[in-house]
């Protein structure tokens, strides 16, 4: 049977983990206040609040692995620890009567489906008793969420399932659950590129530049980032091939590295590249790419594939101007601005974008669909008109995000404020705590609601109390009839 709700609200990627003063998330009061509201709102009444994944970070959490089934259940007691007021208000939630938690997992806290996991999150989130645990409803195998409210069907997921970078193989997390609880050996894990570039690559430079942690999700722009601040991220880069054949050979070109343009004999000692159409250009370009990142992985260094004339070959050349070195500012200017354009271009909710695309195929006849993930946060029509329409949400983030523009990118007088700012090592609280204009919190929740003979849905920001404010569109509909459609 579909569960019913008079109001269903929907919370995601909180990201609770990492030492509190330097982590991502730092909104731990205005959570805490907003999930007490909603244990204390509509006391009569079925109320659903749902956590739609990347609830906590164990990558974030050390000892950072890509997966850590024996150290996830003493890493939650530590976030449980650092975030308590959190989870306080959690255990009031699901004391509350009417109330229902449910708990799916994204791509940041896989090991929240294990066994030993599963038990520490329970008694974090409801204790010991009885009547509290039977209010929380796990979805941790990438099922998802389907409910009904005031007639009208809504699915919660986190949206990870339709990102190539960060797919979860949800049957090799149960073999290592099943493992666990056997007492054997855990199968060898193989991480999906998103979690092994957090792990091997990312957390190592935001130890020196703490902000990189906030450039969310990762994608493929982000490596150019990572390559400008430290150009040493190549060999390490090199390593993960799943990684590695994502990095845009366009934007080496645009750099200078690849030009993908005729070389005449003796010029610089190139080789002439005769490359005669878009596609033989690209395909010239990915080869010369493979051969700086095997140079980089063998720890060869450039002098030491000098050509018979005494200088380097093409690929050689990638691999010297990619080796490391101080940051290159030019190119990180360059590199964060494809980064803000290609995963938060617009503050728009009703945007569409890939996400919204993908979900809406995967997907049958449903009124909402509400996912997570992108960290931007949506509604907009699905699909349909007016009263036919059918809607997505997308319930954002609560971590601290950028609010750069294209104008922090234009010069690099423009750019030079931000970068002060940032290679400073400050942390995302001490970026809030000086109110640097760069970086905010913008928390999220999306409400479907049963309101007399309607169901609306819509985005909300939380004030400091916990009472929330409808932001952007706003969905209508009729009260459904004979249950979720």
């Amino acid at each position: 049977m579909i569960p019913a709700h008079d109001a269903l609200y929907v919370v995601s990627d909180l990201h609770l983990g990492d030492e509190p003063e330097r982590s991502i998330f730092q909104d731990t009061d205005r959570l805490a206040a907003t999930i007490r509201a909603l244990a204390a709102v509509r006391p009569h009444e079925r109320v659903a609040l749902v956590l739609a994944g990347d609830v906590v970070d164990f990558l974030a959490e050390a000892p950072q692995k890509r997966f850590d089934p024996e150290g996830a259940a003493k890493k939650l007691d530590t976030i449980a620890r650092n975030y308590a007021p959190v989870f306080e208000a959690l255990r009031v939630f699901t004391a509350t009567p009417q109330r229902t938690l449910v708990v799916l997992n994204g791509n940041h806290d896989v090991e929240l489906a294990l066994p030993p996991v599963t038990a520490r999150l329970l008694a974090h989130i409801a204790g010991d008793e009885v009547a509290s645990r039977g209010r929380v409803h796990l979805a941790l195998n990438g099922e998802g969420y389907r409910a009904s409210v005031g007639g009208r069907s809504v699915v919660v997921v986190h949206g990870n399932e339709v990102d190539a970078w960060n797919v979860i193989n949800h049957e090799a997390v149960r073999r290592a659950g099943a493992a666990m609880q056997r007492g054997t050996t855990v199968p060898v894990w193989e991480a999906n590129p998103g979690s092994a570039l957090v792990v091997d690559v990312m957390n190592d430079v935001k130890r020196r530049y703490p902000f990189v942690d906030m450039l969310k999700p990762e994608d493929h722009s982000l490596l150019a980032v990572l390559v400008a601040l430290d150009r040493g991220v190549l060999k390490r880069l090199s390593k993960l091939p799943d990684v590695a054949e994502r990095f845009p050979s366009a934007l080496l070109r645009r750099w200078g590295w690849l030009d993908g343009e005729e070389h005449p004999e003796g010029d610089g000692g190139h080789a002439a590249v005769p490359l005669r159409t878009k596609e033989e250009r690209e395909q010239q370009e990915d080869a010369l790419l493979r051969e700086a990142l095997a140079l980089t992985k063998a720890d060869v260094k450039p002098h030491e594939v000098l050509d018979t004339s005494g200088t380097l070959g093409f690929g050689s050349t990638v691999a010297h101007a990619l080796f490391s070195g101080e940051p290159d500012v030019d190119k990180l200017r360059e590199a964060m601005r494809d980064w803000i354009r290609a995963t938060s271009s617009s503050f728009d909710v009703s945007k569409e974008d890939d996400t919204a695309r993908d979900l809406a195929k995967a997907v049958g006849d449903v009124d909402v669909l509400i996912a997570g993930h992108t960290h931007i946060r949506r509604a907009r029509v699905r699909s349909g008109e007016r009263d036919d329409a059918r809607w997505y949400f997308n319930s954002g983030t609560w971590i601290t995000l950028f609010t750069l523009v294209d104008d922090h990118f234009k010069s690099r007088e423009a750019f030079e404020p931000v970068w002060n700012a940032l290679r400073n090592g400050q942390t995302p609280r001490a970026l809030l705590a000086a109110k640097a204009p760069i970086v905010k919190c913008m928390a999220t929740v999306v409400g479907v609601l049963r309101q007399g003979p309607q169901v609306t849905a819509s985005l909300y920001e939380p004030d400091p109390q916990g009472a929330l404010n409808a932001i952007g569109s706003m969905a209508t509909f009729a009260l459904g009839e004979g249950g979720a459609r």
